[in-house]
């Protein structure tokens, strides 16, 4: 079974080249950020631009006047699956509002993406940045990372990680930039 998922009690286990590719991903992100520094609250919101999973162009700048979660996410990620589900529910809950998350994948391949997305269906846009073009100007710490964005293109909050209960403090963060 090198190279796939394995099932244990109810659970999915990685092993062989899957297991070396994320150990791969996850190593290079790190490097990323260890180099250039995990962007900070207060700083200029980078660029995030590129087609979405339907092909529809996506550009940060484009969306200014309304309040981003940008969302470092991959498809081994096992917080991302956890996160995802309630980012969608913020997401349907405050877009009428000016919500807008934008989902950028670190994926090597959009296969895997493309499956990730089937098993997690999400209303909001998400990007494939295989070559991690996105990825180098925020310097995500882990996956995933959240960076919440203001109307004005500024990251106002950051997360690393993901956490059970995460989502209320994501929450209040957004309502306090929207109003």
């Amino acid at each position: 079974m090198q190279g796939t998922m394995a099932q244990s009690g109810g659970r999915r286990l990685m092993t062989g080249a899957s297991r070396l590719r994320s150990l791969a991903v996850t190593v290079g992100l790190l490097l990323i950020a260890a180099s250039a520094g995990a962007i900070e609250a207060g700083k200029s919101a980078p660029e995030v631009s590129g087609k979405d999973t339907t092909g529809k162009p996506v550009s940060l700048s484009a969306l200014r006047g309304k309040v981003v979660i940008v969302d470092f996410m991959a498809s081994w990620c096992g917080p991302c699956k956890e996160s995802l589900p309630l980012l969608n529910k913020l997401y349907l809950r405050y877009r009428d509002h000016g919500l807008v998350v934008l989902g950028v994948s670190v994926d090597e391949k959009v296969e895997n993406l493309d499956k990730f997305l089937k098993q997690i269906p999400i209303a909001f846009s998400v990007v494939h940045d295989s070559a991690h073009k996105a990825a180098g100007g925020y310097a995500p710490s882990r996956m995933p990372s959240s960076f919440v964005v203001d109307k004005q293109g500024t990251i106002r909050f950051v997360h690393g990680g993901f956490h059970a209960g995460d989502e209320k403090k994501l929450e209040d963060e957004v309502r306090q930039l929207l109003h």
